[in-house]
């Protein structure tokens, strides 16, 4: 009883307000732009189209730099529409670079429609307003939050409140212009994705895109866009900024850009591989079948046999289902909970080799999905699963960062791929744990390509190799070994690597916790 009279005086004290969500006008429908011929580039790109009618062109985006670059270089090329779609989006200098390059693609006249998750993007709501006065700049906010004039209380107060509704979030990660190109994978928006954060930057994975399956994509974008737990920006009478403040935020938007000019994350963009590729004219696509998957914006609040419907993983099922000789997993949060022991046993059972691929507790950034993991590493050992951990620090490492492996002397898995027999692989933002499959919206790519699959084999191999990460196996009385080399020298641990004895206290304490199902 006193939480339901403390609660409206909180609410009185801090202001908190949800969005009006009543004036139709506030959230018109729209559709994704689906003519590509209409433009240039679309007419350019015709007779490759043309001569593979049933693939869609791909290109790897491995290194961050490249991933920037991609970004940058669609929305600059854009002519009709601009589609964004991102958990994450900081205010920090790629994302301000970015944001600015979608101001400008505005200004241009471009069509821009930006979707972010309210929890995952905290601290953009003076740029949003802003921008959200520009004719051509729609923002809209996933399963929002309250606002007030105390915003972090008023978040907490929110999240207190509605914790079922507020704990489902929106992990997806798409760009896309005029129907013609898209970027899809496990990368948000943020320094540490692209290479330009300081300390640890993340190994991640996307996907350039051409072709049919943008029209795939553009219908996911709008079954999000036009969802009922979307809230515009103006649905709040205090984000409802003047035309000034457009004019403030060129400004300084400008500004930012050209305090980037020269300077070494510059230097290394020009020097990119996708960036020298462009340059040259010599962008070499490969192209695929490609499919695009997510789940649908409605499992937030499904339950039942009506969530089974929007799942992503059940449009995933029947590939893990029907894996004949080969299993390879690149998970960064990796929980596959008694089921998914039982599932990899059975796969191990009838002959396939499973190899799986996360971070070890010195690389992860969440400890508590450690903590939710490290329990199920001897039952896969028992099974028969090839278990891999990549390390956070290490000679390989260093030297892997003056090769473009990874952006930083310190390393995180980000990327979320899985291939089935050689045959077929998904790159998206879904990762293996209960977060990802239960609770969070998730999508990405399946291509139908042995070419892809023995690239990302490849890579695999070399990530996986004993410089850069660990291999678990169980010793004669069946406790964990890690084994790997570090300069050359071969190195066979009994306890987690490069951490102290702090860390996993911490995480040991954290595994006693029953919040698995929130991991």
């Amino acid at each position: 009883m006193a939480r339901f009279l403390l609660a409206p005086l909180l609410l009185l004290l801090t202001g908190c307000v949800h969005a009006d969500l009543g004036d139709p006008r506030l959230r018109p429908k729209s559709r994704a732009f689906a003519h590509p011929e209409e433009t240039d580039a679309g007419r350019e790109l015709r007779p490759q189209f043309e001569a593979h009618p049933d693939a869609s062109g791909l290109y790897v985006l491995r290194s961050g730099l490249d991933a920037f670059v991609a970004r940058i270089l669609m929305v600059d090329a854009a002519e009709k529409a601009i589609d964004v779609q991102y958990y994450i989006f900081h205010d920090d200098v790629t994302g301000r670079f970015l944001f600015s390059r979608l101001l400008a693609a505005a200004d241009r006249g471009v069509r821009v429609r930006l979707l972010l998750d309210d929890l995952g993007s905290p601290g953009l709501d003076r740029l949003l307003a802003a921008a959200q006065v520009h004719p051509q700049m729609e923002i809209r906010l996933f399963n929002a939050m309250a606002r007030g004039p105390l915003p972090g209380l008023a978040r907490m107060l929110d999240l207190l409140s509605r914790p079922r509704r507020l704990n489902h979030r929106m992990h997806n990660k798409m760009l896309t212009i005029d129907g013609l190109a898209a970027v899809v994978g496990g990368r948000n928006v943020g320094d540490e994705y692209f290479d330009a954060a300081p300390g640890v930057n993340f190994a991640d994975l996307d996907l350039l895109a051409f072709g049919p399956v943008l029209g795939e994509l553009g219908e996911t974008f709008d079954q999000y866009w036009n969802a009922e737990f979307v809230s515009p920006i103006a649905g709040w009478s205090s984000l409802r900024a003047e035309p000034a403040a457009l004019d403030a935020l060129r400004a300084e938007l400008l500004a930012h850009e050209e305090a980037q000019v020269g300077t070494r994350y510059a230097e290394r963009l020009g020097s990119s591989t996708l960036y020298q590729d462009a340059k040259a004219g010599k962008l070499e696509l490969l192209w695929a079948p490609t499919r695009a998957v997510a789940d649908l914006p409605e499992k937030i609040v499904a339950r039942g046999e009506a969530l089974e419907e929007t799942l992503l993983s059940k449009r995933l099922g029947s590939f893990f289902d029907e894996v004949d000789s080969e299993l390879m997993i690149v998970s960064p949060y990796f929980i596959p909970r008694d089921s998914g022991v039982e599932f990899l046993a059975n796969a191990t059972g009838r002959g396939v080799r499973a190899r799986i691929l996360t971070n070890s507790l010195a690389a992860t950034d969440v400890s508590a999905v450690h903590a939710g993991y490290k329990g199920y590493r001897v039952p896969m050992l028992e099974a028969g699963v090839e278990l891999y951990e990549l390390k956070g620090t290490g000679k390989g490492v260093r030297r892997a960062k003056r090769s473009g492996l990874f952006g930083s002397s310190s390393a995180s898995l980000h990327a979320k791929t899985f291939l089935f027999d050689r045959e077929i692989v998904f790159i998206g933002s879904a990762n293996l744990d209960p977060r990802s499959i239960d609770l969070n919206t998730e999508m990405g790519l399946v291509v139908h390509s042995p070419e892809l699959a023995e690239e990302q084999r490849a890579a695999f191999e070399r990530i996986t190799s004993p410089e850069f990460s660990w291999y678990l196996r169980l010793d004669d009385d069946g406790e964990l070994l890690w084994e790997g080399s570090d300069g050359g020298e071969s190195q066979t641990l009994h306890q987690e690597p490069g951490t102290s004895w702090w860390q996993r206290f911490k995480v040991s304490l954290l595994s006693l916790l029953p919040i698995q199902g929130q991991l």
